[in-house]
């Protein structure tokens, strides 16, 4: 039971790494923003994703 569990929060640490990588590697605003919303939603925080290019919004 005890290796599950910790096998689980290993799988949620690699998660949240690859997510905070991805938030300090990205280039320019928009992609910035879409990889905050990513890490924001991971931690169960409500995020406000950018609009889309191209669209009314």
């Amino acid at each position: 039971m005890m290796v599950h569990v910790a096998e689980d929060e290993l799988k949620r640490l690699r998660e949240t790494q690859a997510l905070a990588q991805a938030f300090a590697n990205a280039k320019g605003r928009h992609n910035s923003q879409i990889a905050m919303c990513r890490l924001l939603e991971h931690f169960g925080k409500p995020a406000v994703w950018p609009a889309t290019e191209g669209t009314d919004g």
